[in-house]
């Protein structure tokens, strides 16, 4: 009996082990499929990621599309909708790219890439070209970050960046808790030395400049590496010299009459970049000339050395947070941009009716990239963007009192809102950048009153300083224009006030003014 059952089992045992080789087979079969799956979208990942490197961004957005269409549950989907999602937004696509950002948050919410896409869905409010542009919004998506993941490396980027947007809401006291919130739940942060230094600027901001000072003291004795040191010191150096509130005097004059480097030929407009580095318009050598605060030459543009200027009469010159360089100028009417070595990337104007300048005096650039053009003869402001794109005028519109008579200089305050000097009716008119008019300040007969404003800048303290031919003077008021002093000619120095171009103001408070006739540029410090 038991030799029978033995007999039995081995047939059992056959099937069985039969079976369990199949499973075998099919698993290890399955296995290899799956592993084939993952190579070939490892590929094609790795190809469409070598299109972005090599710039071939639509190019790049068709291979990780191909690679979702194939292999939809590959571990590289979520990697895939990031980069695709990154792809758009190189192409200013904004909104193609915030709905790739949202399928990572929404299907891979505890994924690698998770918070990098809610990173960027904060950065799409924030990006004041994107006509959805709401800083509020931004705050709120940015704050998402270190309550859903506490510990991902974008933990400090994200409060950095709802900090500073709500410098830009003027939100400045929850803007310094939340930098300094930064600083003590991180002191290593790579964020440390920008909360810093934004810490002071905000107190900037609301006008406590002992607490301002007292930030900026820290700064430049803690973070000499920092990318804001330089200005930050300048800011200090501003401070300081606002607490003594002295009238800055006749130091030096740069120049004479001539055609070589150094020289001058009817110096009219000068801007004072962030490296304290001067730019003078010269309508008589139709050219900008580069210089030193010392006077020492650092180049010229618009006058190559083959000979063919580019200019006809530049009268005004800006220099934006990039170093590119802006002209107008009043014969060619045209606004030209060039870059940091003179070379020219924009030119426009003179094109279409709409934004067709009649004698343009003045050129300013905000922190946005928008070009604004102050123009005498049609008595307004036109407003562009970055790419030179008409977009309006503003000054010519509204009751009588309110629109422009000659306005000769523009410039733009530290908060952004746009200054121009409205010679024609003695006053200064503040614009927001929507073109709205903010305030003006008329002209009186006391201490502080203006009569025929020609030419105005700003520190970076925000101090307005206003040069008046009509009164021989220039005067320094506050952002709210509080008169807080005036500089007039020196007995026995050389007129700084007599035939002005322009006046500017370098980031550590040094003045330079361009006189038209003398042609030469004065220094008060």
């Amino acid at each position: 009996m038991k030799r029978r059952m033995g007999e039995r089992e081995k047939p059992i045992i056959k099937i069985s082990t039969i079976v369990c080789l199949f499973f075998i087979l099919i698993t290890c079969h399955l296995s290899a499929l799956a592993l084939e799956i993952d190579l070939n979208a490892k590929r094609q990942f790795d190809e469409a990621s070598e299109l972005i490197r090599q710039d071939k961004i639509d190019d790049a957005i068709k291979g990780f599309k191909a690679l979702l269409a194939a292999h939809p549950s590959s571990p590289f989907s979520e990697h895939a909708h990031y980069w695709i999602g990154r792809s758009y937004w190189m192409k200013k696509d904004y909104d193609s790219a915030l709905r790739e950002f949202t399928i990572i948050t929404t299907r891979f919410p505890d994924g690698v890439k998770a918070a990098d896409a809610q990173f960027e869905i904060g950065n799409y409010y924030s990006i004041i070209e994107n006509p959805k542009y709401d800083l509020n919004r931004a705050i709120i998506e940015y704050l998402k970050i270190p309550q859903r993941y506490p510990n991902s490396h974008v933990v400090d980027d994200a409060r950095y960046y709802a900090a500073r947007s709500l410098i830009e809401l003027s939100n400045y006291e929850q803007a310094i808790g939340d930098f300094k919130n930064i600083i003590e739940k991180n002191p290593q942060s790579e964020f440390a030395d920008d909360a810093h230094f934004y810490i002071g600027l905000s107190y900037i901001y609301l006008k406590e400049y002992q607490r301002a000072r007292d930030a900026f003291q820290v700064f430049k004795e803690n973070y000499p590496y920092s990318n804001y040191y330089r200005q930050g010191s300048h800011l200090l150096s501003l401070l300081n010299k606002a607490v003594s509130n002295t009238a800055p005097r006749y130091t030096k004059t740069i120049g004479e009459k001539g055609k070589g480097a150094g020289k001058f030929s009817e110096p009219n407009g000068a801007y004072c970049d962030e490296a304290g580095n001067l730019y003078i318009s010269e309508a008589g050598n139709q050219r900008i000339q580069r210089i030193t605060e010392k006077g020492e030459a650092l180049g010229e543009i618009g006058n190559p050395k083959k000979g063919e200027t580019v200019f006809k009469k530049p009268v005004d010159v800006w220099v934006d947070k990039n170093d590119a360089i802006y002209v107008i100028d009043a014969k060619l009417l045209k606004v030209y941009k060039f870059d940091s070595s003179g070379k020219i990337i924009l030119a426009f104007g003179k094109d279409k009716k709409e934004d067709e300048f009649k004698e343009p005096s003045s050129i300013a650039v905000d922190d946005d990239g928008y070009i604004y053009v102050a123009d005498r003869g049609s008595n307004r402001v036109y407003k562009f963007d970055r790419a030179g794109k008409f977009l309006f005028t503003f000054g010519d519109k509204g009751n009588k009192e309110d629109r422009l008579k000659e306005p000769s200089d523009i410039a733009i305050d530290i908060r952004g809102k746009i200054l121009v000097a409205d010679t024609g009716r003695g006053r200064i008119m503040k614009y927001d950048k929507d073109g709205r008019l903010q305030q003006q300040f008329k002209a009186t007969s006391e201490a502080g009153g203006l009569k025929e404003p020609l030419s105005i800048a700003a520190d970076r303290l925000g101090n307005i300083y206003v040069l008046d031919i009509g009164r021989d003077n220039i005067q320094k008021f506050d952002r709210d224009f509080k008169f807080l002093l005036e500089i007039k000619n020196e007995k026995k120095k050389p007129k700084v006030i007599d035939s002005p171009g322009g006046i500017t103001v370098c980031p550590n408070g040094e003045i330079f003014i361009s006189d038209k006739s003398e042609h030469r540029v004065y220094k008060l410090e």
